[in-house]
């Protein structure tokens, strides 16, 4: 509430002048008494209603202030009740300490009950003006920090969607295999035909809905295969690859498929030379090792990792982590632990 009109410095100066003003005239109003309007319309009776006006006024701030922005999201209400009482019990004491101290003080005599009455009752409308102004002030903006919050969630969320489905149709690795296609389709149609049904195989699993973000390595494995078979068919070097762990452990879905494309695209390729990529597991991690010689651009393996990365974040404090020695490198992945949840 802070930015709000209630919180403005001319707002706070200027409305206990004009609520005190009116209050002033009410009060006449209820004496009979709108003559002396026009023979003294300032005097010490109307700044002590406007000082009386500002002090109820700084008196509901704190009380909105310190009693809300506790609340949480869920109060009804019910729970204006308390803050409301609060307001107006106090503002019957200020009220009556201060018109006792004046009438003491300036007419020399305690004023009656009837009159504290009109002074409490023009007051306690002056107090529930004030609370029902910065009630409604901070609820439209609690709404509508509310409504943008979640319109930034939504464009985050739809953000997020957009890329993930962009990493999925990968268009690199799509047009790699098109013109492969192309010519396949001239010199052997079965390999051709094998090449797209690997393309197919590999292409429906990154590109389906993802229901089950978290999946066992067994599950993403077979789909793993098909694509080393396809970078197999395309300009690349033969690749080996081999796994000696439980394949129950679970994974982000697409991280055996991101990690085995970003090694074979950030190393040098040699015909002469196969690359082997072992799995192996460790205390809560998943490591990928093998040794090559990566090329000079290395942000080829970094961003693929970083998106890999923004999604463990929210299953794992761990993160993927790569290290390198010589041409020996190793990628280890968080082996994510699940308690009894649905997949």
């Amino acid at each position: 509430m802070i930015n709000s009109v209630v919180n403005q410095a001319l707002f706070r100066i200027f409305s206990p002048i004009m609520i005190g003003l009116l209050g002033y005239v009410l009060l006449l109003l209820f004496n009979n008494q709108l003559e002396q309007l026009k023979s003294e319309f300032i005097n010490v009776e109307l700044f002590i209603f406007i000082g009386i006006s500002l002090f109820i006024q700084e008196l509901n701030r704190l009380i909105i202030h310190s009693y809300f922005d506790k609340a949480d999201d869920g109060f009804t209400v019910n729970r204006f009740i308390f803050p409301l009482i609060i307001s107006i019990v106090l503002t019957i004491v200020i009220t009556t300490l201060v018109i006792r101290i004046y009438f003491m003080l300036r007419l020399g005599y305690e004023p009656d009950y009837n009159e504290l009455i009109y002074f409490n009752i023009i007051f306690i409308i002056v107090a529930l003006v004030y609370f029902s102004l910065y009630v409604s002030f901070y609820l439209l903006e609690r709404d509508y920090t509310h409504s943008m919050k979640n319109e930034l969630y939504r464009k985050q969320e739809i953000e997020a969607d957009f890329i993930q489905y962009k990493n999925g149709i990968n268009p690199e690795l799509l047009f790699e295999c098109f013109e492969s296609l192309i010519l396949l389709t001239h010199k052997n149609i079965d390999k051709a035909d094998e090449m797209l049904s690997h393309m197919s195989h590999v292409y429906r699993y990154i590109l389906s809905p993802k229901y089950q973000e978290i999946i066992s390595l067994q599950e993403e494995w077979s789909y793993a295969t098909k694509l080393v078979d396809l970078f197999e068919s395309l300009p690349y070097r033969t690749v080996n690859v081999s796994h000696e762990v439980n394949d129950y452990i679970h994974i982000v879905k697409g991280t055996i498929l991101t990690i085995l494309e970003s090694i074979i695209r950030s190393i040098i390729n040699s015909q002469d030379q196969a690359l082997s990529i072992s799995l192996t597991s460790d205390v809560g991690f998943l490591m990928f090792n093998y040794e090559a010689a990566p090329k000079l651009n290395e942000d080829i393996m970094t961003d693929k990792i970083n998106i890999l990365n923004e999604s463990y974040e929210v299953y794992s404090d761990q993160r993927i982590v790569i290290s390198n020695s010589g041409h020996k490198h190793e990628i280890k992945v968080p082996i994510l632990q699940l308690q009894n949840q649905d997949l």
